[in-house]
């Protein structure tokens, strides 16, 4: 099993069938580390819902018993008021949707809206997708659209940052909880942020794929973030690779 370089956090490969989609959190029996899933969710607005894997959150966190509504002012609340390049966490008394967030507001440049930063939402014991209380949050990221690019170098750096960001989020999160007993995350499954409703014409998922790595590698090292496994879906299909060209790479190092 790979690591991923300079740290001593395991990359774990997650086959996914040929014409499925990787799924979203752990299935109602399944173990593991404590996980936060990443959705790619709408840079304007932050909400939940709407089209791509953001519905798809959408319909496994209504299903959780979640009021799914109430993201997109929260989110929107915390982005606006957390500092330039910081961060900022909150706890809720009304544990629906969430119990806690943590955002990291790192825009990229030139940003007109929430792109490159990045929320872990943390769910109350009561509230985790398919009761498994090792569904632990929602790391939501604010993706570059590529139909607002002509640079195909700063598209695919735009990615990377906000990469970083996620993985700053949940380390930021981490130590909060740790001095206002919270839930800490141990590991985040990533999904293909960029590639799909936001891509941009000519750049390739595999390219797409080993930016996202970079960005969270950089953070990974960077700081002590206390996670334990990144989740990387694969596939086999060319049309549809996910993270496969990460796993090649590693593979070979």
């Amino acid at each position: 099993m790979a690591t991923l370089p300079g740290t001593k956090i395991t990359a774990k490969f997650m086959p996914v069938a040929d014409g499925s989609f990787p799924a979203l959190y752990y299935g109602a029996v399944e173990t593991g580390p404590s996980l936060a899933s990443m959705n790619a969710g709408n840079s304007p607005t932050l909400f939940v819902g709407g089209g791509g894997v953001n519905m798809g959150f959408g319909n496994v966190l209504a299903a959780a018993g979640q009021a799914i509504g109430a993201y997109q002012s929260i989110q929107r609340h915390l982005a606006d008021t957390a500092p330039v390049n910081g961060h900022l966490s909150q706890t809720f008394e009304d544990v629906n949707p969430i119990a806690a967030a943590t955002v990291w507001n790192a825009r990229v440049s030139g940003a007109k809206d929430y792109t490159g930063i990045a929320i872990l939402d943390a769910f109350d014991d009561s509230l985790c997708p398919k009761g498994n209380s090792a569904n632990r949050g929602m790391l939501y990221v604010a993706p570059p659209n590529g139909g607002g690019y002509s640079d195909k170098e700063k598209f695919l750096s735009d990615i990377a940052h906000t990469g970083t960001s996620a993985v700053k989020a949940v380390a930021a999160h981490n130590h909060w909880a740790e001095t206002n007993a919270g839930n800490s995350i141990e590991a985040i499954r990533l999904c293909l942020y960029s590639s799909s409703i936001y891509v941009m014409d000519g750049v390739s998922r595999d390219d797409i794929a080993m930016a996202i790595y970079q960005g969270v590698l950089a953070a990974a090292q960077a700081d002590e973030t206390r996670l334990t496994e990144v989740q990387f879906p694969v596939a086999a299909s060319v049309a549809d690779p996910y993270f496969r060209s990460v796993q090649t790479f590693l593979s070979g190092q």
